[in-house]
């Protein structure tokens, strides 16, 4: 067993010793894995989250009277007012019932405004309507 045990240690002596010897491999090759770890954690993580960020702050710019929205704190409404030197909208969250919150507080816009409905609505009527074909039923 004790010699086993030398034999071992003078096999990793020989190694440690001749490793020394060897060219060292270039400082590129040793940053390899790191640069390769950054480029999966961008991927998987800072891309997909910047992503999200840029459609809630278009979101948040297009938010107009009328919209149905839910805040961050999980109030549901309707804006009946924007301020937009203050950043601010006005909520209805009952009849009568108005809240003040911050424009970057909205985290979901439930229904779009009446108005783009309506508009949509005008296009509709200004197709023609096609023409109906009645059919006559046998009766037994």
């Amino acid at each position: 067993m004790t010699q086993f045990v030398l034999s071992l240690i003078t096999i990793f002596l020989a190694t440690a010793a001749h490793a020394q010897d060897a060219p060292q491999e270039p400082g590129f090759m040793s940053l390899m894995p790191l640069v390769l770890i950054f480029v999966i954690f961008w991927i998987l993580i800072i891309r997909p989250q910047s992503k999200r960020l840029k459609e809630h702050s278009d979101m948040v710019a297009n938010l107009k009277r009328g919209d149905a929205i839910v805040t961050a704190g999980g109030i549901h409404g309707k804006i009946s007012k924007v301020n937009d030197a203050e950043g601010t909208l006005e909520v209805e969250i009952a009849k009568d019932v108005n809240v003040t919150v911050a424009r970057a507080t909205v985290a979901e816009l439930k229904v779009a405004a009446p108005e783009a409905k309506s508009e949509a609505k005008k296009v509709a009527a200004k197709k023609p309507a096609a023409s109906k074909k009645t059919t006559a039923t046998k009766k037994k």
